[in-house]
Order: C-alpha cells, then sequence, then structure tokens
C-alpha cells in the first residue's frame, strides 16, 4: 500500500511507516492479549548465537604473516571467547582435490574440535547466486567464487555432498555437520531448501537487518522467514555481517561494532529478532576487524542472554511456523506444534499464569517487553490458563528464567529438581515463587557435584550462576 501505509525518505531512499504496524495489525486483527509464539525467546532471555561464513579462509593477514585468516580467527576469537559459534569452511577452497591443502585442512580440524565451535559447510564453490534469474547476477563476474575447471552448477553437491565432506573428513569422532550456510546472494530456490529439508540439513542465511541512524527505519528489519511456497521457507539471520558494515569490505574495517546499535533496537522496546553475531573470516585480515569482534562479542555477553547454537534458532524458526494457538475458555489457551520454539508472549500487564491449572508450563517472567511463559520441550500441547481478577495466586516454585534449554523442571513439597542443557559453558537459572528469605540448598552435576547454599530475595526469587549442564536438585531448608 504505498503512499498510504509507507513512504520513501527523498533523501535517503529507505521506506518508512505512516502508519504503526504493530498497532494496525494488532486491531484489525483483533489479537490483543493473544499468546503469541516467539522464538527469539528462550526461558524469558533473548536468544543468542553466532555463525561465521567461510569468505577468506585461506586468505592473507595484517596481524601474522605466517597464518591464514582461519588461523587468526581461531586463536584470537574462537579460542578466547566462551560462546557457541558454528563456524563454516567452503569445501572448494581447502580441499586438497579441488584448491585446497592438507594445511588448510588441518586447520579446519583444528577449529572444529573447538568445544565451543558447531560444524557447517559454506557450500562446495561458493555459489554467488542460486536463482539463475536473480536480479542480482549482474553484480558479480562469474557465478561461482572459485574457478574450477569444467565445474557447472550441481546442487547436491554444493549441499548435500559438501555438508557430508566436513562431516567425513574434518569433523572430531562425536561430532557431525548438519549446517549449511547460504552463499552469496543467499537467494535459494524452493528446490534448494527442499533438498536441504529432506537431507536434515538446517541451512540459514540473507535477510540482512539494519536498524541504526544510517538506517533509521523499521524498514530495515527483515522477517525471520522468507516464504519459497507453502510449507517451506528459508530462514533468516539475526542482524547484518560484517560485510555490509564495512562497504564491501573496503572500510572503515572496524564498522562491524556499529551491529551493535541494531542489536540494541530489535530487542527493546519490542524483542523484534534474536541476537545473531555473523561475520567473515576475512576479518582476521585486519587488528580492526578482530578488535570490532571483541567489542561486539564483550557487549553481547554483557547482555541477559540465552546463548544457543544456530542449529537451535534454526529449528526453533522452523517449528514456530508450524505452532498453533487456540482459546480453549476464557483466559485458557492451548499451544499445539510447538516444538523448539519454547515461548510464548503476552503484554507485560497481563493477568499471571496459574501454574496449578497449566499443563506442560514451567514458568514465566514479566519484563518491559512482554511476559514471557516458557514451554516445556519434548512435548506437543501445552496449556495455558491465566488467573482472573480477584483470584489470590499462591504459585509453587516455578522457571522465572534461564540461559539454557530447561528439559524437565519438576517442584514437589520441599525439593525442585531440573535437568538443564547449556551452549556456554557456565550458565544462570532463576527460581520464582519462593518464600522471601528461604535459604536453600543446590547440588548435582549442575554445580559441579558441590554443595551450594543460596537465599531467596525480598521478591522470593532465588539465583544460580556458574552452572554447567546436567541435573539439579534444590531443598528448601
Amino acid at each position: 500500500m504505498p503512499d498510504y501505509a509507507y513512504w520513501e525518505d527523498p533523501l535517503s531512499f529507505q521506506h518508512k511507516w505512516y502508519i504503526d504496524p504493530f498497532a494496525f495489525l494488532s486491531r484489525t486483527l483483533d489479537i490483543k492479549n493473544t499468546p503469541i509464539p516467539d522464538p527469539t525467546t528462550l526461558n524469558g532471555l533473548r536468544v543468542a548465537f553466532s555463525h561465521v561464513d567461510a569468505d577468506g579462509f585461506s586468505g592473507t593477514n595484517q596481524i601474522d604473516r605466517k597464518k591464514v585468516c582461519a588461523e587468526i580467527m581461531r586463536d584470537a576469537i574462537f579460542k578466547t571467547i566462551d560462546f557457541p559459534i558454528s563456524y563454516s569452511v567452503i569445501q572448494a577452497e581447502i580441499d586438497p582435490a579441488v584448491q585446497g591443502s592438507e594445511h588448510l585442512m588441518n586447520v579446519a580440524r583444528s577449529i572444529m574440535e573447538l568445544d565451543n565451535i558447531e560444524p557447517a559447510s559454506h557450500t562446495f564453490s561458493h555459489p554467488f547466486f542460486w536463482d539463475p534469474e536473480s536480479s542480482q547476477k549482474d553484480r558479480y563476474d562469474d557465478r561461482f567464487a572459485f574457478d574450477i575447471p569444467g565445474y557447472k552448477f550441481d546442487a547436491f553437491k554444493e549441499i548435500v555432498n559438501s555438508v557430508e565432506f566436513v562431516t567425513d573428513e574434518l569433523c572430531p569422532d562425536g561430532k557431525s555437520c548438519r549446517l549449511l550456510f547460504w552463499s552469496g546472494a543467499c537467494d535459494p530456490l524452493a528446490e534448494h531448501q527442499q533438498m536441504a529439508n529432506e537431507n536434515g540439513i538446517l541451512a540459514i542465511n540473507g535477510g540482512d537487518t539494519l536498524w541504526d541512524p544510517a538506517h533509521d527505519s523499521l524498514f530495515g528489519v527483515a522477517p525471520l522467514i522468507r516464504p519459497l511456497r507453502p510449507g517451506l521457507n528459508q530462514i533468516h539471520i539475526g542482524q547484518a555481517n560484517d560485510n555490509i558494515l564495512t562497504n564491501l569490505w573496503r572500510g572503515p574495517f572496524n564498522g562491524y561494532r556499529n551491529i551493535i546499535e541494531t542489536m540494541k533496537r530489535t530487542g527493546s522496546p519490542r524483542r523484534l529478532k534474536p541476537i545473531d553475531i555473523y561475520y567473515h573470516t576475512f576479518t582476521a585480515e585486519k587488528v580492526a576487524g578482530i578488535e570490532a569482534l571483541k567489542e561486539v562479542y564483550a557487549w553481547v555477553l554483557s547482555q541477559p542472554i540465552a546463548p544457543v547454537w544456530t542449529s537451535f534458532w534454526i529449528r526453533s524458526v522452523m517449528d514456530w511456523t508450524n505452532v498453533r494457538v487456540s482459546q480453549a475458555g476464557p483466559g485458557s489457551y492451548l499451544v499445539e506444534n510447538y516444538g523448539a520454539c519454547l515461548s510464548v508472549r503476552l503484554e507485560k500487564e497481563s493477568p499471571e499464569p496459574d501454574l496449578s491449572k497449566c499443563e506442560n508450563v514451567l514458568g514465566f517472567d514479566v519484563q518491559p517487553e512482554g511476559m514471557y511463559v516458557h514451554l516445556a520441550p519434548e512435548a506437543t500441547r501445552a496449556r495455558l490458563v491465566l488467573s482472573k481478577p480477584g483470584d489470590t495466586l499462591k504459585q509453587t516454585p516455578y522457571l522465572k528464567t534461564a540461559s539454557g534449554i530447561v528439559r524437565s523442571f519438576k517442584a514437589a513439597t520441599g525439593v525442585i529438581q531440573a535437568k538443564l542443557e547449556f551452549a556456554k559453558s557456565q550458565g544462570r537459572i532463576s527460581i520464582g515463587g519462593l518464600r522471601p528469605g528461604a535459604r536453600l540448598q543446590a547440588e548435582g552435576v549442575a554445580v559441579g557435584g558441590k554443595r551450594l547454599w543460596l537465599v531467596a530475595d525480598e521478591r522470593g526469587i532465588g539465583d544460580l550462576s556458574g552452572l554447567s549442564s546436567g541435573e539439579l536438585e534444590i531443598r528448601l531448608q
């Protein structure tokens, strides 16, 4: 609806809204205070992940001429920052049978064996455009990043075989590759996405989001998905990458630091996107690039986040497209087929859930961006029952927030039992519904087999940090 819903700024050529799209859709669809499935949040905390495109893996750099960019990235970022990172390679670049070498293979193996690395493929030849009718094909001198004599585009080789190559040739025991990062224009056809899905491959990229003083429009926020055909979607990234913020790596070389502003704006006052620290290996060419990355990671780690693997984000968005929410009665809702999309959001002024009547609901948390309700994993249906005016709730202990997946949470008389799964080495959990000042004893694998004591604050909230994945038992004294 040009000229009615939005307009084009004559100076910046950016589209901007005449209307408030949130208010417009809420009123016209009558969805006020309806539970909304929200994959941007996990157990009350904003989802955060990081993925790296392989471009520049074998490139030289200005930091250590004896090392390729991938080695600099490995030593300066991957080994020093405690954060789950999904890292990819381009097969043709490192495979000795194409244009690579054993040294590059060994560098890739040394990265894939790191505990905080999730293996991924960035295709076989790095096609610049996947759609032969792409409007962007005139931007590129060739279709592929690597000049491979006699090679013609082969979708199965680019998608399936390249993922198998990472598993078979690069992954250590206990790891495998199920990730693919679309290359170039990131414009796969429906048949390409279908091929990934049918072979159990999780694919992402495309949908660059920028919302900062230089791109000051909500129109710069991409949707979570790009529909390809009914039931088939391309999964988009969180925020734009370093290539865009450095003017195609022509400078400023520390430009990626500016992505923090987009991360802030897409997180509050409305949480529209997860945090996605997304960049290329060629950033390791310059000291300024590495320093910008460190600044971004430091800011992200200072936020209340739930770090996850990129694969979890992809699965949660795929499941988000299939969630069904229906009203079962006044203030009662059924949430079905939610899979890995483990949060629903209501307005922050909404009545609290009556946990004694809910099913497969672990807890909730009220935040400036809304009330987030946490659903139990491994279930297919949850019942959310909101309290009524005048109700006096006596909530048993419940999950307020957690920086990872809570596989189970049970609160019986005097005992809380939980099974936690964190992508980062150290996690945290917050429990509500406690007696103010209550003294609690925590033990189990999640606290390293030790016995810890904590005291609930005046709001009846108890916090535990420095946790690892595993079982946790909390006894109320």
